[in-house]
């Protein structure tokens, strides 16, 4: 079975990294993006500084050279299931995924978003409450 990431391999994306504030990819990142995320973060203030915490998970996977089990630090987020999925479903049920859906996020509610050119990633931001 060929894998969906093989579908978009030589489709012409956006090689350099970008910031949108609508939240939505450009037209051809829109249709080639293999994989998407969430930056999920929140304000608190502590001793009277603000200060921001991310939320992150650790991940464990093997090295391309090497094959030894790397644990790495990563986003909530994750490959693009179907060629009909957009990046924001992709990015919102990894993150109801890998929180075994302790954590519910809207739609509406990721209003930025960052293509990271290298791996066809979509980074949507949201702050939690």
């Amino acid at each position: 079975m060929q894998k969906l990431r093989d579908t978009f391999k030589g489709k012409p994306i956006e090689n350099q990294p970008y910031l949108t504030s609508d939240g939505e990819p450009r037209e051809n990142e829109r249709l080639c993006f293999c994989a998407a995320g969430i930056f999920v973060w929140r304000r608190t203030i502590s001793e009277g500084d603000a200060k921001a915490e991310v939320l992150m998970a650790w991940e464990d996977r093997p090295n391309k050279k090497t094959k030894v089990q790397e644990r790495r630090l990563n986003f909530l987020g994750g490959c693009r299931s179907t060629i009909e999925e957009n990046a924001r479903q992709t990015a919102i049920r990894e993150v109801v995924e890998e929180t075994a859906e302790l954590l519910k996020v809207e739609q509406q509610s990721l209003e930025h978003m960052m293509w990271c050119p290298r791996s066809k990633y979509c980074l949507f931001f949201h702050e939690m409450s």
